[in-house]
């Protein structure tokens, strides 16, 4: 096959859950440990829907929107605050927290004009162009003070299409990560299907797994205040 051309991000949308009161989850020295980590990659493949590309991303972005509600903090940022020392008013240490403002999901729709369903699974090692169809390639998990903790990339390919998802290690590890996706497909399912679903009849449980299923016993205790320097 000829070399494929480079994948091109045609659209950016933000996807923010319903308002909430704003608030915070502190972070543990777990959870902190992963911050120079990479996000977690996972993606799916598929032949070309029955519907329209426009289509499929509003039903995506509806979809995502209504799973956002129970699983907010996929929307929000990290954030990082100082303490001070009580009598010099130095600067004595800091902790970092998720940021529960609803500042938003994004999803991305590119295009890879000439790839196919077979070039993407062929047989042997994975072609190095899919990791373009992946979206926050690159980013470690501290950078999510200002990046997205979570993002979906649709990317159409001759034949099909890819979905490759991002979602902060910080956050969430890969199996919380996985029953997040299997609860917005449920709810992708239901909107098809019968219109718009309640949010509450779709995993409700498994949402409070996202931050607190790697705290494990020994892990610490949130807040957790690292001195200034400390990596």
């Amino acid at each position: 096959m000829s070399p494929p051309s480079a994948v091109r991000v045609v659209s950016r949308r933000v996807v923010k859950p319903p308002p909430r009161p704003r608030g915070r989850i502190p972070l543990t020295s777990w959870d902190a440990s992963f911050l120079s980590m990479n996000y977690i990659q996972k993606g799916l493949l598929f032949a070309r829907p029955p519907l329209a590309t426009a289509d499929l991303l509003d039903h995506l972005h509806g979809s995502l929107a209504d799973a956002l509600g129970s699983y907010y903090p996929l929307a929000d940022r990290l954030a990082t605050e100082k303490h001070r020392d009580d009598e010099r008013g130095d600067v004595a240490g800091c902790s970092l927290f998720i940021d529960c403002g609803g500042q938003g999901a994004e999803i991305l729709h590119a295009v890879s004009d000439g790839v196919a369903v077979a070039d993407v699974v062929p047989p042997g090692d994975v072609p190095r162009v899919v990791q373009s169809f992946f979206p926050l390639d690159g980013a470690v998990s501290y950078d999510g003070h200002e990046l997205p903790l979570f993002a979906l990339q649709v990317t159409e390919l001759a034949d099909g299409v890819f979905l490759g998802f991002a979602c902060n290690h910080a956050l969430a590890d890969g199996t919380a990560f996985w029953n997040f996706l299997n609860a917005w497909a449920e709810i992708a399912r239901q909107a098809r299907a019968a219109g718009r679903p309640r949010r509450d009849d779709v995993a409700p449980a498994l949402a409070g797994t996202l931050v607190t299923r790697r705290r494990r016993s020994g892990a610490g205790r949130a807040p957790v205040r690292r001195p200034v320097g400390a990596r």
